[in-house]
């Protein structure tokens, strides 16, 4: 048995429950869906959200090109990114630069790949299902985008005649037409090019990488702000809020984050990086972040929430993703979790048979059946 606080690195003895003293007295002052992040840290490696997983595989693809990257950030179906990327052999990438109408028919490529008919990859069904239990899912997505830049609206009576440019999207069966316009695409693309916002410089130790991914954000939720009066990014309560841009400003963070690892030897150490740096770069509306110890390091709080020290800038995401177990399902979903054995061979079964893995909602009923 062992006897050791389950917080990696921590070496301290355990104290009636998995955790040492120090730490079981964090727990105790944590929401209901820290506590159950909390919990569950040692599996949160295996939990990453298929559209974290698909933002990092395709970043490295288009991290030349901001406007593009921000859409991919706002499409957040793999399938749906996919389809733009691959569009007429890539020519989305073509020599001459991102232009608004290739934006629009690569858009449309995307709407018709996942449209609501018998040849739509069940691949993408499975995607939305897991999307849809996450907040950020009501005002982002391949028909939230698509919307936004006026390369879809929704339907009207008198659209019956159209039937061709008429299709279904998402899980609800809303049906939109296609505009073949792309004056929004061209406004898009023309705004974010004339920002010129510089890609961070991230060849740095940790320090210094977030300090100059906090100047980079910072840009960008500038330029979000300014393009958002043009382009509705997001419904307009949530860009009130600044949650819609603090979601963008993450993915594009966390895309470079994941380049500058993949370069970095030898590997980042996050030590020496307060946790509460990280709250001027996380999409953390619930404040998650400063329910724990200010005096913590990145590394502490990474290693209490994600199970590992190297993931700090994904704390308070963990905790949002557990938010509607616990709102559903309260203390009975950590009871159920600290008696469970097979929750690993859960979350495998569940890969096995998608791809990626289940969102904690899932996963919870999934040991209840």
């Amino acid at each position: 048995m062992d006897c050791i606080c389950k917080v990696p690195g921590c070496g301290k003895p355990k104290l009636k429950s998995d955790w040492c003293f120090m730490h079981s007295r964090v727990v105790s002052n944590l929401s209901e869906a820290g506590k159950l992040a909390a919990t569950m840290s040692h599996f949160a490696p295996s939990l990453v959200p298929v559209d974290v997983i698909g933002f990092i595989d395709s970043f490295p693809k288009v991290q030349g090109n901001l406007a593009l990257s921000i859409v991919i950030a706002m499409v957040k179906e793999p399938t749906a990114v996919r389809a733009i990327l691959e569009f007429d052999g890539g020519r989305i990438f073509a020599a001459g630069g991102l232009t608004g109408p290739i934006l629009c028919e690569a858009l449309i490529a995307a709407v018709r790949v996942c449209a609501s008919t018998p040849d739509r990859p069940q691949s993408h069904r499975d995607e939305l299902e897991q999307l849809s239990r996450q907040g950020v899912a009501r005002f982002f997505g391949l028909a939230s985008t698509a919307m936004a830049l006026g390369v879809i609206v929704k339907t009207h009576d008198d659209d019956s005649d159209d039937a061709g440019a008429v299709v279904q999207l998402g899980l609800t069966g809303l049906t939109y037409r296609i505009t073949a316009d792309s004056s929004m695409c061209c406004k898009f693309v023309q705004a974010i090019d004339a920002a010129g916002v510089a890609p961070p410089n991230v060849q740095h130790d940790a320090t210094g990488a977030v300090a100059e991914l906090i100047q980079y954000a910072e840009c960008l939720r500038q330029l979000l702000r300014s393009v958002g009066g043009t382009v509705p990014l997001g419904t307009k309560q949530k860009q009130k809020s600044g949650y819609v841009t603090d979601f963008i400003v993450r993915k594009l963070c966390l895309g470079w984050l994941a380049v500058w690892s993949c370069a970095s030897t030898p590997a980042m150490e996050w030590e020496d990086v307060p946790v509460s740096r990280w709250r001027a770069l996380l999409a953390d509306s619930h404040e998650h972040v400063a329910e724990l110890p200010s005096a913590w390091s990145s590394a502490q709080a990474s290693a209490f929430i994600c199970g590992r020290p190297d993931w700090p800038f994904l704390t308070s995401m963990y905790v949002c993703l557990w938010k509607e177990v616990a709102d559903v399902f309260g203390e009975t979903a950590r009871r159920q979790f600290d008696g469970a054995s097979d929750v690993g061979a859960v979350i495998a079964s569940f890969h096995r048979r998608h791809g990626f893995a289940p969102h904690p909602y899932v996963l919870t009923r999934g040991l209840q059946s």
